[in-house]
């Protein structure tokens, strides 16, 4: 079957504007975020200039099918643009098993392109528009399959890609591909959604009692974070996976939690500090630790030996 594809961004949603405002730790944290008022503007202004430049290559607005992944972000930015609730389809979502991504009581799911393009071949006919609002890192990651070349620069809101395509339950085949690039620029101040800011502000209230709870080193950091570099190994920048996990191309920063949980309380000798300096460097103690064993082992001889003496020795 050949069908027209348009592969879309979300905008903006509360998790982009935390991220932005340096908050990337909260961002993280909220659980399925949808848009901003700025979000949720610039998808009103936008939607009749999209539809515009989609009609004037072929594709059928009007009678097309509307998809969108299961998140929140996504699904309002599909509605808002064509007007009407979009098809939630499995396989297309976001990189990264954390709250961000992942709506109550659903277990996460990675995103598929294979398995995306297997359900897609079983809901279309030939000749179908078919409309899939999804998210930044996913897409990115797609482009050297849609376009035969990796994209140098990170998807912005809304930023989209028009196929045409074969598709089948085994494959399918771009023909051609345009970019449709959105073109939004900051108008003011901008928020979260009520709901958003109350899950915010529930997670700042967690985060305050898990630090206050922990002890060791005089800091509230993971045990990972004392070793340079440790919560960045083996890992890229890309603005619109920052804290995710596996990406098609790599790998993208993830938090490493200290061993025990975050809300239990550490104890004994050692600082998280200090143990991660032993961690690190203990292969190299290994000799010294070796030889100090050594001594200690023979200087006890000599004591028994010294103790041994003065007792058999005849008293004067």
């Amino acid at each position: 079957m050949r069908i027209k594809l348009f592969l879309m961004r979300h905008s903006k949603s509360c998790s982009n504007h935390l991220r932005a405002s340096g908050d990337e730790a909260v961002s993280q944290a909220v659980r399925d975020p949808g848009l901003t008022e700025v979000g949720t503007r610039w998808a009103r202004t936008y939607a009749p200039v999209l539809q515009r430049r989609l009609r004037s290559a072929g594709f059928d607005v009007d009678g097309a099918v509307i998809c969108s992944s299961a998140l929140r972000r996504a699904r309002d930015t599909a509605s808002i643009v064509f007007g009407r609730d979009p098809i939630v389809v499995p396989h297309f979502t976001e990189n990264g098993a954390l709250p961000e991504n992942t709506p109550q009581d659903r277990a996460y799911s990675a995103p598929n392109l294979r398995l995306f393009v297997t359900h897609l071949a079983s809901m279309v006919t030939d000749g179908d528009s078919v409309a899939v609002v999804g998210h930044g890192s996913f897409l990115r990651s797609l482009w050297p399959r849609l376009t035969g070349a990796p994209r140098a620069a990170r998807l912005n809101n809304m930023d989209g890609i028009l196929l045409d395509v074969d598709v089948s339950p085994s494959g399918f085949r771009v023909r051609n591909s345009k970019e449709i690039l959105a073109t939004m620029a900051e108008d003011g101040a901008d928020r979260c959604s009520i709901i958003d800011n109350r899950k915010i502000a529930v997670h700042k209230r967690m985060t305050q009692k898990t630090r206050k709870n922990q002890r060791g080193g005089g800091v509230n950091m993971p045990l990972a974070y004392f070793q340079d570099g440790a919560q960045m190994r083996g890992t890229f920048g890309e603005p619109t996976g920052a804290g995710l996990a596996g990406t098609g191309t790599g790998w993208v920063r993830t938090p490493l939690v200290q061993t025990g949980g975050r809300t239990r309380k550490q104890r004994g000798g050692f600082s998280p500090s200090v143990m991660g300096a032993f961690a690190t460097n203990g292969a190299r103690l290994m000799p010294l630790a070796a030889y100090l064993g050594y001594k200690m082992y023979k200087n006890q001889k000599k004591t028994r030996r010294a103790r041994r003496s003065r007792r058999r020795a005849p008293r004067t």
